[in-house]
């Protein structure tokens, strides 16, 4: 098919729709989205995997270039001839496609690249290779993944044997109780149900007492199945945070795996972001601002991990206790090597779960009736639901305890009442009254 050419004049608005509505013809299959208010292009990787690359003017440049041919009209001043010639694309017309109102570029919406099937708001499974419009994510399956059929509506002995595979992998693990365990399943099942839930979820805590536990390996057991290789965080300090977020953000992978906390965990701008709708920032050297909705999934590991209040209010925990002051040396797991088991059988992993979201899904999506965690209400209906309906129980069962043993700083407050109540009672005291108590909390 021929291209119509654009042709260079004075009129900017009709050079730029021009470029755009060329974009919009040779955008089928969608390559090119909106994402966080930018337009972006699907790239990869060094490791060739799906990334999102936002169109600057370099880049924007580069692809309307090779969509259409740019050309210019000249007259002849003695002869009056009219001769054309290609060009480049101007950059004044480049830049005014950037600054085009995102609603306005005739361009799909993309929330993010999975590399698994997942299920839509209503709870359609959308599992076509591609850009699916009904969750708005592009679905890039990686190579060599073979997916069992998944059914429609799973009898009871389908989710079962699902149910059981999922849990194969984690039986090696000593999980301190039914709710541990439950966190570290749904952790796993977020990917798949993220556009149901919406943008919030708490932060998932692999919490051990003694290094060597496997802690950072369960989170891996549940999480390569859908997002395949994780990228990890180290600790370090809310700007390096923020940066990373808004990096992890940029490329659609939503993950935030900050592994082996060594030291109290404080941080104003992951509470912030844990608990915000939409995750905004300006990109590190570019005066442009990017806000997408908050589809991060946030995990963290270490040992005995300290939390700040405003964090461990937002955080449900997965601990692992091996009962054992050496657990390195433990021998005769039911699976020997677990890393290779799960790439050996990630298909059929990904199929158990969507058969247990397709089984949830059929029954009219129940919601779970328990009491839900504070600011995650919508996350805790969903998944507490799900993980009902596969016969998984202790959902949100030890908040009370992740807060006793991991938020110090409203421990220390309550020691403190305590003492002065036991000391005083209802009588008004000054500071010289308090000082005393407060040095023996």
């Amino acid at each position: 098919m021929d291209i119509e050419p654009i042709y260079v004049s004075g009129d900017l608005p009709k050079a730029t729709l021009a470029a755009w509505n060329a974009i919009a013809d040779a955008n089928d299959p969608p390559v090119v989205f909106r994402y966080g208010g930018a337009a972006v292009r699907l790239g990869t990787d060094d490791n060739d995997r799906p990334t999102f690359d936002v169109l600057f003017v370099d880049r924007m440049k580069h692809e309307v270039a090779r969509i259409a041919p740019w050309m210019q009209k000249a007259v002849n001043r003695r002869t009056g001839e009219v001769s054309e010639r290609p060009v480049p694309p101007p950059e004044v017309v480049i830049r005014d496609m950037i600054a085009t109102p995102a609603a306005k570029m005739p361009i799909p919406l993309v929330a993010g690249i999975s590399e698994i099937p997942s299920f839509s708001e209503n709870g359609v499974l959308c599992d076509k290779p591609g850009y699916n419009a009904e969750n708005r994510m592009y679905y890039a399956p990686p190579p060599g993944i073979v997916l069992p059929p998944i059914p429609t509506a799973p009898t009871e002995d389908e989710v079962r044997k699902a149910r059981d595979l999922l849990l194969e992998p984690l039986l090696d693990f000593d999980f301190a109780g039914d709710a541990d365990l439950a966190h570290a399943i749904a952790l796993g099942m977020l990917p798949y149900v993220r556009e149901i839930i919406g943008p919030l979820a708490p932060l998932h805590l692999f919490d051990a007492p003694i290094h060597g536990s496997g802690k950072t390996l369960a989170a891996r057991v549940v999480l390569t199945p859908p997002m395949g290789t994780i990228p990890f965080v180290t600790q370090s300090g809310d700007e390096e945070y923020r940066k990373r977020i808004c990096s992890q953000n940029l490329t659609g992978k939503t993950i935030f795996f900050l592994d082996n906390v060594t030291r109290e965990l404080v941080s104003s701008v992951l509470a912030n972001k844990i608990t915000s709708p939409y995750l905004t920032d300006r990109i590190l050297g570019k005066s442009m601002e990017v806000s997408v909705p908050n589809r991060m999934i946030w995990v963290c590991t270490g040992n005995n991990v300290i939390l700040s209040g405003e964090l461990a209010r937002r955080t449900v925990r997965c601990r692992i206790d091996p009962n054992t002051d050496q657990p390195w040396l433990r021998t005769g797991f039911r699976i020997p090597n677990l890393d290779e088991w799960i790439v050996v059988n990630r298909g059929r992993l990904v199929a158990a779960a969507l058969t247990i979201v397709q089984a949830w899904v059929a029954d009219r999506m129940p919601m779970w009736q328990g009491q839900p965690l504070g600011s995650f209400e919508r996350w805790s209906r969903v998944m507490g639901g799900i993980l009902d309906r596969a016969g998984i129980g202790g959902f949100l069962g030890n908040l009370e305890e992740l807060y006793d043993a991991a938020d110090i700083e409203n421990a220390i407050w309550r020691d403190l009442v305590s003492k002065w109540r036991k000391a005083h009672g209802e009588e008004k005291v000054g500071v010289k009254d308090l000082y005393p108590i407060a040095l023996e909390v």
